[in-house]
């Protein structure tokens, strides 16, 4: 393990030139270019901020795969920190002392009494005697010796300590086998091995979830090769011995490592609870005695960049280099890896480390950001820039930005910058806005102001979120710095929680009372008088650079007189770290809106920019391939009419490698869609593609290649952004889902399936009916949340998204062929059946959401003219059958008048669910039949098994507790300790549940069994597998109600008696049931909510999660896995919900055969079965690898269909007739 301390000692006058404006991806590929290394990466810190982070290169010399951010770097030598921090956390617990001996912690180590007295802080600052090269005997037999890590780090310590110092104790010199010998005495005082050790007092408290031991390449081929000295690749698996881990064989991310470097950045300011400050700063503090200037894994030198001291390490394994480079006075840390050793990847890094120095010194000094929106067309997108909440609420008009929002209901807007955030390094900042009402004849209030808000969110909350805080205050909220009507700046905080709030919607109204004064803040000027409301600059001034930081507003006219003028001082740097906005609370009275903004500027090294954040003009993309025909949505903001309004759908020519113009489409007036259309397409061929919009930058994604052997679908459904207990960070604000959207990624689904309730309708905000206008952009907002959170899933993948009820704004829908829903008599528009909300409204959420499936098998729009999506898609050897669930069904209130039913419960006393089970009643309604009959018995070539995709389940898998008669009680609901589920509670009967009506739910599921086709479906909160059952138990289909993406109103199944013929070992609630309306059920898997003992609980306890299907393509295996959102999949040892996974074949999925034939012709591909007598179709099935006979229905006669490969037909058979 190899570290060169002269390099080090010179590194900050090397420094790489760069062209003005190149990015840090520029400066390693020169980099790269310059020292021919293969791959490198940097990081560059302020505090714990990434202000800067590429990666570049291939992880192989001479192939093609690059490195991503995702990718594991080894850290050789920088593990001495690591080790040391470790022991600190047991020094300062009692567990070890500084003082502790060698032979205190291993008294039972046999050792030369040279070593007995050695103390742990002299073999962390390499002052105990130990050599600095292995000592040979010792080094190779760490070569040979086998057994667990712990093993060979254990024998390694009992060979170096039998032999003598190399050097009198106190002396320095560098050491690994010292660092092995002291990580092994922490190992032993802790009762656990090195590597638990590390896991559990560094890598779990400090977030470093992609921390291992060894090679890279240990933990999968996804990761960088090491490469010698002379650049040749190396064994995957090589590295040091397992025996020296604690001095330098550790691995991750570069952003992992850059939580432990913030850790001790942060720590020394008492900013940081891994360690005490006091401990912080005796590890960065040079030990005592001769030699280099050396503390407890870290190098301590002078250097004037770094206003003082600077730490520093590198580290080798001599196919790996990585060094880092701290500035504790400047709150600045650069982290730069790279997979080859030797003394060019020395030089390669050292040049990055100082362009990256000098990078952050220029960026201290560039002029400042403005916005002015002078060039902006008007419209009601603001920007790539910008966040609007509520999208309503904003517009750009006459070159300036306006909040055209005041009602007291509504206060608090606000305009996030998502492009730049404040930090907490020791910096200054100078924001500043030009401001005041956009009425005119209104009178100065102190109800009304505008301004910023500054530090919202922080570091440890995704951008995403942080962009969503306005109306309320709640933690992570922000500072208010604003002026009010009268002229008086106020600071004020943002983060102090109201008591009271409901679980679906911020909806209080908010004034002064409910934001307290920063307690430090004083008036340094008289109060102005104002004749009328003001107008002029905020100006916010920020100094961190001295300690806490002082914090100044002040209110300037327009003629640049001082109005007022508020400081804080000793303000936390903590609470200004974060997310900047504009802010608009009401209006001046006698006036119908809010205020204008301009000229926003931004300046100060506190300012960071993160140019990558910048969203739009297009926002998300979807598409399918059906066949050859592909089908692509592109989701663009409220642009205005002097917007470039027509796109541009190019794909990369296979041959030429050039972009192509393919097709182009107008954006949609309401759903602000373009809506492209290619004929013509390989489904073989992965091919690139990317949407232009004028001089915009292009949205990019991959058309993906068909699987061949097995398909993967990702299933999600019910996106709940809110559920209470508001607070403005991820224990708050469940978007933008990051646990879920990573780990579907790791999965790398090949299709994507939404099943419904991709928003809904009062999450967050309440609704916004004032209008269609208005209703159109409330959904817009919120349906944006949505493609913000899952459009880099979507971008690379086909995916089937189908609208919901919440969807349409109605929930609990009985779409009733499309009719208008309108009260009549005693029977509310809720219960009668139809859409409450307008056709356009309801065709523009068609449009967002479906407009890239396959063209509707029967495209007659419904009722009221509302667009019908119900069709087939045929890919990845998959044939796909996407339902309508709502669209067509009855109202049960209308069907079963005897039910007395309200919002799908019924309210008769005594009420029986068989007894909804009436003449005429709809479900799919008869064009869907239909198409389902049809579909179940068709056949195409290429196609290995049949889905379902619709909204909900086929059946009432849902119970209510004691007294309930309706879904709010079990909402309500009690969450129990796993396995202690209650007893009394009965038997739903919810007509929203697609257990009703029975007749046309056993129709359906007749067709589907035709076909073989399994059922996927969402919208329960209730994550559930099951096996349907028509006129017995397990005589049709499997289905996977996967669970909720995050929910408000979970279900239960709690069912009064225990399942009959359940699995050995299974629960009691599994097993053959009938539901609340006698359908037959037989339960697999259910994951009932309960408490998780995860927080937070308020979204783990309703049991989140998603759901993984596979299928075998060539032998009809299907496997159903259903995955809780805290897990991580990658994990050794993760774990699904329990009863999952669940695997069946298609042959099971509704066999209902009674005789079967044997005789099948040679080259079958596929059959097809007939009534020869009526013509009918029976059933459509491949021929699965190890079928090798066909099962009949019935006696018969049939008629038998056998096709090739390429749907010919081999061989025409029948009548065929069995025994009775």
């Amino acid at each position: 393990m190899r570290f060169s301390m002269s390099l080090l000692l010179t590194l900050p006058l090397l420094v790489t030139s760069q062209a003005p404006g190149s990015s840090l991806e520029d400066v390693l590929e020169a980099a790269m270019e310059e020292h021919d290394i293969p791959a490198m990466a940097a990081l560059t810190l302020r505090g714990d901020r990434i202000v800067d982070v590429a990666a570049a290169g291939v992880r192989v010399r001479g192939e093609d795969e690059r490195v991503t951010l995702e990718d594991f770097w080894h850290l050789g030598s920088c593990t001495k920190a690591m080790t040391a921090t470790a022991a600190a956390r047991l020094v300062e617990r009692g567990v070890l002392s500084w003082d502790s001996t060698i032979s205190q912690v291993l008294p039972e180590v046999e050792m030369h009494n040279g070593w007995r007295d050695v103390t742990l802080e002299q073999l962390l600052t390499n002052r105990g005697g130990m050599p600095k090269p292995s000592p040979p005997e010792a080094w190779k037999r760490a070569w040979a010796r086998g057994g667990t890590q712990a093993e060979q780090i254990r024998g390694y310590v009992e060979d170096v300590l039998l032999l003598e110092p190399v050097r009198p104790v106190g002396e320095y010199e560098y050491s690994n086998s010292g660092f092995t010998v002291a990580g092994h005495m922490c190992a032993v005082a802790a009762g656990k091995s090195y590597e638990q050790l590390m896991e559990d007092e560094l890598f779990v408290p400090l977030g470093m979830t992609t921390a291992g031991h060894g090679a890279p390449r240990s933990r999968g081929q996804d990761h960088p090769n090491g490469h010698g000295k002379d650049g040749t690749p190396s064994r995957p698996m090589a590295d040091n011995p397992a025996a020296v881990t604690p001095a330098g064989r550790l691995h991750c991310t570069i952003q992992d490592w850059s939580r432990f470097v913030a850790a001790h950045l942060k720590g020394v300011q008492g900013r940081h609870d891994l360690l005490a400050t006091d401990t912080f700063k005796r590890l960065q503090a040079p030990a005592p005695g001769d030699g280099a200037s050396y503390g407890f894994g870290w190098s301590v030198l002078e250097r004037s960049w770094a206003g003082g001291t600077a730490l520093n390490h590198g580290g080798t394994n001599t196919m790996f280099y990585c060094v880092t480079w701290l500035a504790p006075e400047k709150d600045l840390a650069v982290l730069v890896a790279c997979n080859q050793g030797g003394e060019s990847a020395v030089k390669a890094c050292d040049d990055v480390v100082g362009a990256c120095i000098r990078r952050e010194q220029s960026r201290r000094k560039q002029p400042a950001v403005v916005w002015d929106w002078n060039a902006t067309p008007d419209r009601r997108w603001i920007g790539p820039s910008f966040w609007a909440n509520r999208l309503q609420d904003w517009q750009v008009v006459n070159g300036r930005v306006e909040c055209v929002e005041q009602d007291p209901a509504r206060p608090q807007r606000t305009c996030h910058v998502l492009t730049h955030a404040l930090s907490d390094a020791s910096l200054e900042a100078r924001l500043s806005v030009r401001t005041g009402p956009i009425g005119t004849g209104g009178r100065p209030s102190a109800g009304a102001w505008s301004g910023l808000l500054i530090g919202a969110g922080g570091e440890h909350v995704d951008h995403r979120l942080t962009a969503q805080v306005h109306h309320v205050p709640g933690v992570d909220g922000g500072i208010l710095c604003i002026v009010d009507g009268t002229g008086q700046v106020h600071i004020r905080r943002n983060d102090k929680p109201l008591r009271s709030q409901s679980s679906w919607a911020i909806n209080v109204k908010v004034d002064k009372a409910h934001l307290p004064s920063l307690k430090s803040a004083e008036r340094t000027s008289r109060p102005p008088r104002l004749r009328s409301p003001f107008e002029g600059t905020l100006e916010v001034s920020i100094d961190c650079s001295e300690g806490p930081c002082r914090l100044t507003v002040q209110a300037i006219d327009l003629e640049g007189e001082l109005v007022d003028e508020v400081e804080a001082g000793e303000v936390d740097p903590e609470l200004l770290d974060g997310g900047i906005a504009l802010v608009s609370h009401r209006g001046p009275p006698g006036t119908d809106a809010g205020h204008w903004f301009d000229d926003f500027q931004l300046q100060g090294g506190l300012v960071l920019p993160y140019p990558e954040r910048a969203w739009g003009p297009v926002l998300m993309t979807q598409y399918t391939l059906d066949e050859s025909v592909l089908k692509l949505t592109a989701q663009l903001p409220p642009l205005g009419e002097a917007d470039e309004q027509v796109g541009i759908l190019e794909l990369v020519d296979p041959e030429t490698g050039e972009w192509t113009e393919s097709a182009t489409a107008s954006m949609d007036p309401d759903a602000r869609t373009l809506r492209f259309r290619v004929e013509g397409c390989d489904p073989a061929m992965e091919t690139r593609y990317r949407v232009r919009l004028g001089d915009a930058e292009p949205h990019e994604g991959v058309i993906r290649a068909s699987p061949n052997d097995e398909l993967i679908l990702g299933a999600m459904n019910c996106q709940k952004v809110f559920t209470g207990d508001l607070q403005w960070n991820h224990d708050g604000i469940w978007m933008p889902h990051r646990e879920t959207v990573e780990s579907v990624r790791w999965h790398d689904p090949d299709m994507l399936f939404f099943a419904g309730d991709q928003i809904y309708e009062g999450d967050l905000t309440p609704v916004d009916n004032r209008s269609t206008d208005h209703a159109m952009l409330d959904y817009l907002y919120k349906w944006y949340r949505f493609c913000w959170s899952f459009g880099e899933l979507t971008k690379d993948r086909p995916t089937v998204t189908i609208p919901d009820d919440h969807d349409v704004y109605h929930g609990n829908i009985w779409g009733a062929g499309g009719k208008r829903a309108v009260k009549t008599g005693d029977i509310t528009a809720q219960d009668s059946g139809g859409y409450r909300m307008p056709p356009e409204f309801v065709n523009m959420v068609h449009r967002t959401q479906t407009s890239h499936l396959p063209d509707p098998a029967d495209p007659a729009p419904a009722e009221q003219d509302i667009s019908v999506y119900f069709t087939s898609l045929d890919w990845g050897g998959v044939s796909f059958a996407i339902l309508a669930d709502r669209m067509f069904k009855s109202s049960p209130t209308i069907a079963v008048p005897g039910g007395e039913f309200r919002n799908g419960w019924p309210q008769a006393e005594g009420f029986k669910g068989t007894d909804a089970d009436v003449e005429g009643a709809e479900l799919l309604g008869d064009r869907q039949e239909a198409f389902l009959e049809t579909w179940a018995t068709r056949w195409e070539p290429g196609i290995r098994a049949k889905a379902v995709l619709s909204q909900t389940l086929f059946g009432n898998l849902n119970t209510l507790p004691p007294g309930g008669s309706s879904g709010s009680a079990t909402a309500r609901g009690a969450f129990p300790d796993p396995g202690d589920l209650p007893t009394d509670w009965s038997l739903a009967i919810d007509g929203d549940s697609n257990g009703w009506p029975q007749t046309p739910r056993n129709d359906a599921l007749r067709s589907m069994r035709k076909g073989f086709a399994f059922h996927v479906c969402g919208d329960q909160h209730l994550g559930s597998t099951v096996q349907y059952g028509i006129d017995e138990h397990e005589d049709a289909g499997w289905a996977f109600c996967v669970p909720a993406i995050a929910n408000t109103w979970p279900r239960r199944w709690y069912p009064p008696v225990e399942g009959d013929n359940r699995d050995p070992g299974a629960p009691s609630y599994t097993g053959e049931y009938e539901d609340g309306f006698g359908n037959l059920l037989s339960v697999a898997a259910v994951a009932n909510p309960a408490r998780s003992g995860r927080e937070p609980s308020n979204l783990h306890d309703r049991m989140p999660g998603y759901g993984i299907i596979r299928v075998n393509l060539d032998e009809g295996d299907v496997l159903f896995e259903c995955w809780p959102r805290w897990e991580d999949p990658s994990r050794d040892g993760a774990e699904q919900y329990p009863g999952w996974p669940v695997s069946f074949n298609l042959l099971e999925n509704g066999d209902i055969a009674s005789f079967e034939i044997t005789d099948i012709p040679e080259g079958t591909s596929a059959v097809r079965v007939r009534d020869a007598v009526t013509g009918e179709r029976i059933l459509a099935r491949p021929m699965w690898s190890g079928s090798s006979s066909i099962g009949l229905p019935g006696t018969g006669p049939h008629l038998i269909e056998f096709f090739d490969a390429d749907g010919d037909i081999i061989e025409e058979r029948g009548p065929v007739e069995g025994s009775p």
